[in-house]
């Protein structure tokens, strides 16, 4: 901070030297126009000689030059002689200008800085500055703020029974610790994210320095799906506790590789995963969402197209900026236009179980129950008789969407 004092101050005190430069070496008086066009026609003369030596006049031409020249020359000698006696430059008023530049200069630069910069602020390293150009975690939950539906099988009404208790329970004891471990998951599987990463949150600032890193990557987890699929900076810090305490977190690692997709870095995201999968056991419960991940990863390396899960993860900077600037009813079209694009490439080219349901959720949130059920009877359709058929299936009938 004291550098960068020091170096503005050099930078206006060089500025008032370049303003007050001239006045302090100017000439006592000011020549008028005539003595000026007059040596002008002086050096013309001369020029018209130095060409005759050269022989790039002839005799001739050079007799007309000079003719022309001379003739000019005493008009703007008369014009000289005729003119009044320049007048003197004040001193005084001189140095009194050039003192005003110098002190003035300076000034005002201080007083500019002080009331729109920002004393004291420390510099702001480049990955933070990365940060805070891209959506936060609250604006992309007001983006894809999910809209649950009420459980229809018996099963989640008694379950969803159970949390309302929990929660009525943790409204008299806040601080237990113990409730909110229960009510955090809790919440993740009635599909309510928002509430469960805040839940994570409140418990591991309870815990301290005891908070694990399955907990921090649960609440990251928990960010990343109530903000439709998008690693935010909050999100991402998150991460980074939980890899902190646990570098070989799976949650922590394949959240790692998808921020590394959504911020461009193909590469990166690729080596994350193939690590990742590369050290997991092949019966993990991920392995089939990490290679689809991982497949979509490639081609899109090989073809320079979008990040992985662009159209289902969430808004860019650039689409939250555009989104500010548009009515709600444009609004409402960009996000229904990103949703038809997800069951358009799913539809097509087909995907991963975890994208059939982000493509129901999100018809759910946007109201649209008809198209929510008919995305889970294609995409249960789309796996036949395979376990993420039946993940589906269980899925769907949880939001409601088909029957048993």
């Amino acid at each position: 901070m004291v550098l960068f004092y020091v170096v503005a101050a050099v930078m206006a005190a060089i500025c008032a030297l370049v303003l007050v430069r001239p006045l302090l070496a100017g000439r006592d008086t000011a020549a008028n126009r005539g003595a000026m066009d007059a040596q002008l026609y002086r050096d013309q003369l001369d020029e018209v000689e130095r060409d005759l030596a050269r022989g790039t006049i002839g005799e001739a031409e050079a007799e007309g030059a000079r003719a022309e020249v001379s003739r000019r020359l005493i008009a703007a000698s008369a014009q000289d002689d005729a003119a009044p006696a320049p007048a003197q430059v004040p001193r005084s008023a001189t140095g009194l200008v050039a003192s005003m530049a110098l002190i003035g200069t300076p000034a005002i630069a201080a007083l500019v800085y002080l009331t729109l910069g920002a004393p004291g602020q420390p510099d702001l390293p480049l990955a933070e500055r990365l940060a805070a150009a891209r959506p936060s975690q609250t604006q992309a939950e007001e983006e894809f703020e999910a809209q649950p539906s009420a459980p229809q099988t018996e099963e989640q009404k008694r379950y969803a029974s159970l949390i309302s208790q929990l929660e009525a329970t943790l409204e008299k004891r806040p601080n237990d610790a113990r409730g909110l471990a229960l009510l955090a998951p809790g919440y993740a599987r009635l599909g309510r994210h928002g509430e469960a990463w805040r839940a994570y949150r409140q418990l591991i600032d309870l815990m301290g320095d005891q908070a694990t890193a399955e907990q921090f990557g649960a609440m990251a987890e928990a960010m990343v799906l109530a903000a439709g699929g998008y690693v935010s900076p909050k999100a991402e810090t998150a991460i980074g506790e939980a890899l902190g305490r646990d570098p070989n977190l799976p949650v922590g690692r394949y959240y790692t590789g998808l921020l590394a997709a959504q911020t461009g870095q193909i590469g990166e995201a690729i080596t994350i995963w193939e690590g990742l999968r590369a050290e997991s056991p092949p019966d993990t419960s991920y392995r089939a969402f990490l290679d689809s991940m991982l497949a979509e990863a490639r081609a899109i390396q090989a073809s320079g197209n979008r990040a992985p899960g662009a159209s289902e993860r969430g808004p860019s900077a650039e689409d939250v900026t555009a989104a500010g600037q548009m009515t709600p009813e444009e609004r409402q079209a960009m996000i229904e236009g990103m949703v038809a694009g997800l069951e358009e490439r799913l539809t097509t080219e087909g995907g991963s179980a975890e994208e059939w349901l982000r493509l129901m959720t999100s018809y759910d949130r946007l109201g649209r129950r008809e198209d929510a059920s008919r995305a889970a009877r294609l995409g249960i359709a789309a796996f036949g008789s395979s376990t993420e058929a039946d993940f589906l299936r269980e899925q769907a009938l949880v939001m409601g969407l088909i029957g048993e």
